[in-house]
């Protein structure tokens, strides 16, 4: 569940209720099994815990110091656990497009902003390195946001030039920049087969996730800057 949004004159009616029933039998249609998302403290984990969503992993004083990031899973496997909560919603429930959803994330981002400051704008951080084709055979994308939280988004070295240091080079310099950016977090999600790469590197595992795909699982990790 990537974002949920209620304009605040429309709060309190169940429409934010409809629109995470709705998201649940549409994901248990498509065969999902479970359903993961991400909330602050100030944001609505007390909605999501009233829908069965349970806490799997925590991160202190992120987005800044005295706040809470929490990732929340559902197991949607058991049909039987739809529950009709009773929160009447008046209104009809439509499908969405990408401009709904750039417009639904710019109100989510006011919204944040007026409970925690930004800090400043998103920076973008990429680094390649070029191979005698000039192709690129290792290359990392990660990004800085507003809040000084930095996010690996992509690290990968051709399997000829792996073990020979270059991944762990691209991660420092990474590291390296975000910190120049200001951030003083830096988060990343790894599986089974690449998340002890990471563990060298002073990451931590704050959130599992089993079956992610099945009989593996997901982790997501943290590093302070």
């Amino acid at each position: 569940l990537d974002i949920l949004w209620v304009e605040e004159k429309y709060r309190n009616q169940g429409i934010g209720s409809a629109l995470i029933r709705e998201a649940e039998r549409t994901s248990r249609e498509k065969g999902c099994r479970f359903m993961t998302l991400g909330t602050f403290d100030f944001q609505a984990r007390p909605l999501y815990e009233k829908f069965g969503f349970s806490v799997c992993g925590t991160i202190e004083d992120c987005p800044t110091k005295g706040h809470t990031h929490y990732d929340m899973i559902k197991q949607l496997d058991d049909s039987s656990d739809e529950i009709v909560i009773a929160d009447p919603c008046a209104f009809e429930i439509q499908s969405g497009d990408e401009d709904d959803a750039e417009y639904i994330d710019d109100k989510l981002v006011e919204y944040n902003w007026a409970k925690v400051s930004a800090v400043h704008d998103f920076e973008f951080i990429g680094r390649k390195i070029q191979g005698n084709k000039d192709e690129p055979i290792a290359a990392g994308f990660a990004g800085v946001n507003f809040w000084n939280i930095a996010f690996v988004e992509m690290l990968w070295v051709d399997e000829p030039y792996r073990n020979q240091g270059i991944g762990s080079r691209l991660l420092s310099d990474i590291e390296q920049e975000a910190k120049n950016n200001g951030a003083c977090i830096v988060m990343i999600d790894a599986r089974d087969w690449n998340v002890e790469f990471f563990k060298k590197f002073g990451y931590t595992v704050y959130c599992t996730l089993e079956d992610y795909p099945n009989g593996y699982s997901k982790y997501k990790l943290q590093k302070r800057l």
